[in-house]
């Protein structure tokens, strides 16, 4: 769904179908199961937390899979996932979530023009708008170079490497934003950042995104290659 309608592979599947095939079409985020997946992540935080609940969830959002996810199960041990509000980070040009609560219903981007091209469903799914409406997700909108900038920090940090999708998340820490962002609904007690996505990069693609933005930094110590860890 990176970039383009997540729709498109209806149309040769629906060929099949006509053909007589059996076809099942799984969606990228628009799909009950694929949040029941992504609402596990929830339940192994809760069990790391030794039962404390989290003050904050901060996660990106794509197609909204992953936030309807994590909405899911905080449903699970809270019983009001209102209670724990979730900071929800897109970069500008893939930003159809913070568009769609401004429209108060999901509306459709014309392209996507950030570099974060896994962020890039160009309409995120009617479940996250709706679930908007009566717990507390924060939606924030950042820029393609702090989302840069957090990947390469993380990397220097953790000797991971991120792609800019992940990098809008892990930008609300490194840029100090989270009071901006949150104000005083940031309780006492655990954060969770997210750390998710990293398949569509490597050190020189991360590299040369560095360099085009301008970013300056060098990692402290020598990473061989093969050390470094793709999530």
């Amino acid at each position: 769904s990176s970039g383009i309608n997540a729709e498109w592979p209806l149309r040769p599947g629906k060929q099949l179908e006509k053909q007589g095939t059996r076809v099942m079409y799984v969606h990228p985020f628009d799909m009950a199961a694929v949040h029941d997946g992504h609402s596990t992540l929830v339940h192994e935080v809760h069990s790391q937390l030794k039962g404390q609940t989290p003050s904050l969830f901060v996660t990106c959002v794509g197609g909204g899979g992953l936030l309807a996810g994590i909405h899911k199960g905080l449903q699970s041990f809270t019983h009001r996932p209102d209670t724990v509000p979730i900071l929800a980070m897109e970069t500008q040009g893939a930003d159809s979530y913070s568009q769609a609560l401004a429209a108060g219903k999901p509306i459709k981007l014309e392209a996507i023009t950030s570099i974060a091209k896994t962020l890039g469903a160009l309409q995120v799914c009617d479940k996250v708008v709706e679930i908007a409406r009566h717990s507390d997700i924060i939606s924030r909108v950042t820029d393609d170079k702090a989302a840069v900038r957090a990947c390469w920090n993380f990397l220097r940090d953790h000797q991971y490497l991120v792609e800019p999708a992940c990098g809008a998340t892990l930008s609300a820490i490194y840029d100090n934003k989270l009071e901006e962002y949150v104000g005083d609904k940031l309780e006492d007690g655990p954060i969770v950042v997210v750390v998710c996505g990293g398949a569509t990069v490597d050190l020189e693609t991360l590299m040369k995104l560095k360099e085009s933005f301008g970013i300056d930094g060098s990692l402290e110590r020598h990473y061989p290659l093969e050390t470094l860890t793709v999530e």
